[in-house]
């Protein structure tokens, strides 16, 4: 609920925004932009400080951004005409004659627009490239001038500094005497049915945290960390959305202050849940409470320093203040920051790493960090104040940066987890909604967690080099290598597209694993089980095609080409892989006409086992030694297969015995059949019975056989050895005798041996 709020406020703050500034803008003019431009670089060519050559750089930019849209709008604009004037084919029965012409003006002026857009970004860059090394130069000339040392400051006049000063228009410029009566008595009975919602919600936190307290961790520090906030965050939410709505200048000393006090409050908050949301747990960057509770109000502190230096800079804008007050303060404020600043570095002794090379490597960085921060407030105090501002706002944004992309990294990690991990409750409902086993890796998460730590990277990566470079010349060529790509051996590779392409292709895979799970499980469809699981099974290979497909589509892929080589490789690859073509189309069979069907036990060839999984290519068969056989699909078609359980698992057997000549048959018939009877796995009904049959006069013995049915056909050996037994055991009880084989010999005695 908070979040939402937080959202919503910040809606309303650029929409609030967007209409105090919607009367200054106005639609893009190719030609004035033409004569801004030239006019600025004549400026330029007249001026070497380095404070107007950025505005003058900023201006350039602006318009060039104001031309981009311009861009973007033509073609909008043009796609819509040229789809109209198509739908016509040229019949201007379909469109009035008077449409027509329109159409065509249109298009004629919105492709004259689009070519001057284009014509003008192009100049932009032009001339942002040309000065681009100037202002490098002229930045790192700026950061390394020597201004007044610490100790001259103090022959300064001070009176003429308070003199100078204008406390009543610095109070006009914060647009505090703008506010009227009514404006405040309001703005009281908002702020207190705010607070009054605040309460309401931290109170319903708090019965959230009892809830969650014993299972959910890390949700218990988020939502506790977020009741300690909830109620001040509010309250400056409210006046900054308040003020920024009433106020009639939006860039106003009051409104600015007012944003940035949200910011920090928000930060501060941020920071908590870090390093320190709770006395009793680690934190999410895997701090001990007493190190968490020392690295958060340091880094407030830090929050706080840089609060107060903005808003004290925002507040006295414009004010004719004497060097050397600026100067004191300016050394000031950055020897108390690189202090507060190197307290932080100080503290990374303290980390618990039981490595001890991981241990010196810390200690190393601290060691150096607070080493430079020293040489850094030194050089403050010689003069240097660029140069000590430069850095040490590098150094606080790097610090910023680094502690947010370990978070971020850590967070993604911890989700993984959470998804991945089957010992957590979340992880087992996850793969359950996705129909898939909770000990198999889902290799969309590895993809999704690659995806977010590439992301978390290239962000960080940016966010150093603007805080240590002078110009936005190199981020903005980062920027356009992940939006706009990279030539790589001829190839273009955008990486924000092959980003987004894994993020879509894993959401739809996902989504229909979801929806295949839910088939799968559905009850009262009016199919079988294994018509669903069938369904269940087409259903994931048509959202890996589709998922596939958009994938290929954001990328960016050339179809035509893509068609033009599949075509010239058709015949080949059609060779190639006929057979796994043929065992896929015939797994598809399968899965449609079910012949077979996981559980069934069939005989194929000579292999005989029961079916665990039909997949894309081939089914897997456990047999009866608990042998896995793989068999392609396309045998399991193209041969015999003898499916024991097509339509029930019945199954007949049958025992074939001798006894001896002699033997009365009706009594052997008796017993056969009275051994069947007190079997509990054969079928006794009238249509299965048990039935012996007299099947021969043999050489040696009467034959016998003793056909019956079994209600399962798994137990086929098991019945067939039991009734073996028992056969055998009243054979002896009624004095049977199953007879030996018998061979008579006829020797053959010739003339010659009769003559001997």
């Amino acid at each position: 609920m908070f979040v939402l709020a937080v959202f919503v406020i910040l809606a309303l703050n650029i929409l609030v925004f967007t209409q105090n500034n919607q009367k200054n803008q106005s639609a893009f003019n190719a030609a004035l932009a033409a004569n801004s431009l030239e006019d600025i670089q004549k400026q330029l060519n007249r001026t070497a400080d380095y404070t107007v050559m950025l505005k003058w750089i900023s201006a350039i930019g602006a318009l060039r951004d104001q031309a981009k849209q311009c861009v973007t709008t033509s073609e909008g604009h043009l796609k819509i005409i040229n789809d109209l004037l198509k739908t016509s084919g040229g019949d201007e029965s379909q469109l009035q004659r008077a449409d027509l012409q329109y159409l065509k003006e249109k298009q004629h002026f919105y492709t004259e627009q689009l070519s001057n857009c284009q014509l003008f970004i192009y100049r932009a860059y032009d001339v942002l490239s040309q000065y681009q090394n100037v202002i490098q130069v002229v930045s790192a000339y700026e950061i390394l001038k020597r201004e007044t040392p610490l100790w001259r400051v103090f022959h300064e006049d001070w009176h003429t500094f308070f003199s100078s000063v204008q406390f009543k228009k610095v109070l006009a410029d914060g647009g505090i005497f703008s506010l009227s009566i009514a404006e405040g008595v309001s703005g009281v009975v908002l702020l207190l049915v705010a607070i009054l919602t605040a309460v309401y919600v931290r109170y319903f936190l708090q019965h959230v945290i009892g809830v969650l307290r014993e299972n959910y961790l890390v949700w218990v520090d988020f939502f506790t960390v977020l009741s300690a906030f909830v109620v001040p965050c509010t309250v400056l939410a409210f006046l900054s959305v308040y003020l920024n709505i009433i106020a009639e200048v939006p860039s106003s000393s009051l409104v600015l202050i007012s944003h940035a006090l949200l910011i920090t409050a928000l930060a501060v908050m941020l920071t908590k849940y870090l390093f320190y949301p709770n006395p009793d747990s680690k934190s999410l960057l895997g701090l001990s409470p007493e190190v968490g509770r020392l690295f958060y109000h340091r880094f407030s502190y830090l929050v706080g320093a840089l609060f107060l230096g903005y808003a004290a800079t925002t507040w006295f804008r414009g004010q004719l203040v004497p060097d050397g007050a600026m100067d004191l303060t300016r050394t000031i404020y950055v020897t108390v920051t690189a202090w507060v600043t190197a307290s932080i570095f100080l503290l990374l002794r303290r980390l618990p790493v039981e490595d001890p090379t991981r241990r010196n490597t810390i200690t190393s960085i601290s060691s150096a960090m607070i080493a430079v921060l020293i040489a850094l407030v030194f050089s403050e105090w010689f003069g240097y104040h660029s140069l000590a501002i430069f850095a040490v706002k590098g150094l606080c944004f790097s610090i910023a940066a680094t502690v947010i992309m370990v978070a971020l990294w850590r967070l993604v990690d911890r989700l993984y987890q959470w998804m991945e991990n089957n010992t957590y409750l979340s992880s087992k409902k996850v793969h359950q909604w996705l129909g898939v086993k909770p000990t198999k890796h889902m290799p969309e998460f590895i993809l999704l967690r690659t995806v977010a730590y590439f992301s978390v990277g290239c962000f960080y990566l940016i966010a150093l080099v603007r805080s240590w470079s002078t110009s936005s010349a190199l981020s903005e060529a980062l920027m356009g290598y992940l939006w706009e790509g990279f030539k790589l051996a001829g190839l273009t590779i955008v990486p924000s597209r092959l980003a987004f392409a894994v993020i879509l292709f894993s959401a739809i895979f996902m989504l229909g694993r979801i929806l295949a799970a839910s088939i799968a499980r559905r009850q009262n469809t009016g199919h079988d089980e294994d018509t669903q699981i069938a369904l269940a099974t087409i259903t994931i290979y048509i959202s890996f095609a589709i998922a596939f497909l958009f994938a290929m589509l954001v990328t960016g892929i050339n179809f035509t080409g893509l068609a033009i080589i599949a075509g010239a490789l058709s015949v080949g690859v059609g060779l190639g892989l006929q057979n796994i073509v043929n065992n896929f189309f015939s797994g598809l069979i399968l899965l449609i006409e079910k012949p077979i069907k996981p559980g069934d036990r069939i005989v194929v060839g000579d292999t005989e086992g029961f079916v665990r999984k039909i997949r894309i290519r081939s089914t897997q068969i456990a047999t009866l030694l608990k042998e896995d056989v793989i068999i392609p699909n396309a045998d399991l078609i193209s041969q015999k297969v003898v499916n024991h359980m097509f339509r029930d698992r019945t199954y007949r057997i049958v025992c074939s015995v001798s006894v001896a000549y002699g033997t009365d048959v009706q009594l052997i018939k008796k017993l056969l059949l009275e051994v069947a009877a007190q079997h509990d796995e054969v079928v006794h009904n009238t249509i299965d019975a048990p039935i012996v049959l007299f099947r021969g006069f043999g050489d040696n013995a009467l034959l016998f056989e003793l056909w019956c049915v079994l209600y399962d056909v798994n137990k086929k050996l098991i019945v067939c050895s039991d009734l073996y037994f028992s056969i055998d055991e009243i054979f002896r009880a009624n004095n049977i005798t199953i007879p030996f084989p018998q061979r008579d010999i006829h020797i053959k005695h010739d003339a010659a041996s009769t003559l001997a």
